[in-house]
């Protein structure tokens, strides 16, 4: 089986980075279809050599397995593949240069998408208190506004008196009571210039804070692009037979997902399934629309074990 690896990105989009993958019946070693009818001679399978660099727990591949077991079962015909202990086929996982770049590719990912996650996050708190700041400076302005037409009016009434002889003795206490409002007016202008200063301060870290995260993420991304974004094919996994040997080697996958519609479609193999057309099948040649999370057999896939079982 082997993996076309296609990445799109841009900056700041990671798109698409699954990929295609492309499967074969058996790398360099010989593929025989097995000369028995896998309906009457179940085939028999154990797990063989495990890279503990795969990262992936025994337990967790025998549930896959089990899964696979039961997607290639016919109801009312028993089981087509079982575990034994001295299983007909081994399976084995052996790390390779394939996986070591899958996996470096997704922390990479990875890596963008935390970035990607703290810009949004900041970009928000940013907008938050950005916003904040506008409502607070027009409301300033507005007071500075109120403040100096209140000034005006003032200094215009006491440059009147002053040109006709003076203030009266009846205006001083009101003329007293103005100037002490718009000295209060005054304070209340220089602490709101105060607060909207640091507030500004504040939203000015902040946009210095998004544009350092937006360069990191351009940074991250123009290495992703530059080591990921060419073609790769990958050589997943097979199935082989030499002679009375069989085995189904695995060499890459991405997730838990991808690696059970590997071994499901070399244990079609191991059935003695060919490829069939329809895209979405387990047995068609490459890794295209079929659902992984969620992976049943296609009627293609169907009519190809019913051929195979001769029924």
């Amino acid at each position: 089986m082997n993996r076309t690896h296609i990445i799109a990105l841009s900056f700041f989009i990671l798109a698409a980075g699954g990929g295609i993958t492309l499967f074969s019946s058996g790398g360099s070693a010989t593929q025989q279809t097995p000369s028995s009818t896998p309906c009457r001679a179940p085939v028999t399978y154990r797990l063989g050599d495990i890279d503990s660099r795969f990262n992936i727990a025994r337990p967790t591949l025998e549930k896959i397995m089990r899964e696979v077991e039961a997607l290639w079962s016919i109801p009312g015909e028993g089981d087509l593949v079982y575990y034994h202990e001295q299983g007909e086929v081994t399976i084995n996982f052996i790390y390779s240069s394939e996986q070591q770049f899958t996996e470096n590719e997704k922390q990479l990912s990875n890596r963008i998408a935390r970035t990607r996650e703290r810009f949004k996050a900041l970009k928000q708190e940013y907008a938050k208190h950005s916003e904040t700041y506008q409502q607070r400076l027009d409301t300033f302005n507005q007071k500075v506004d109120l403040y100096h037409q209140e000034l005006d009016s003032f200094n215009t009434k006491i440059s009147e008196w002053n040109q006709s002889g003076g203030i009266p003795e009846s205006e001083k206490p009101r003329i007293k009571e103005q100037q002490q409002e718009l000295q209060v007016h005054k304070r209340e202008l220089d602490r709101d210039r105060r607060e909207l200063t640091a507030l500004g301060e504040q939203v000015n870290r902040l946009s210095e804070q998004l544009n350092s995260i937006a360069d990191r993420q351009n940074t991250l991304v123009y290495h992703y692009n530059e080591r990921y974004s060419h073609m790769n094919e990958f050589n997943q996994g097979s199935y082989m037979q030499t002679g009375q040997q069989k085995k189904i080697n695995i060499y890459q996958f991405d997730d838990i997902d991808n690696l059970r519609l590997v071994l499901a479609h070399e244990v079609g193999h191991a059935l003695g399934l060919p490829h069939v057309e329809n895209p979405r099948s387990v047995m068609y040649y490459l890794m295209d629309r079929q659902d992984v999370s969620g992976l049943q057999l296609s009627a293609e896939d169907r009519e190809a074990l019913r051929t195979v079982c001769g029924s």
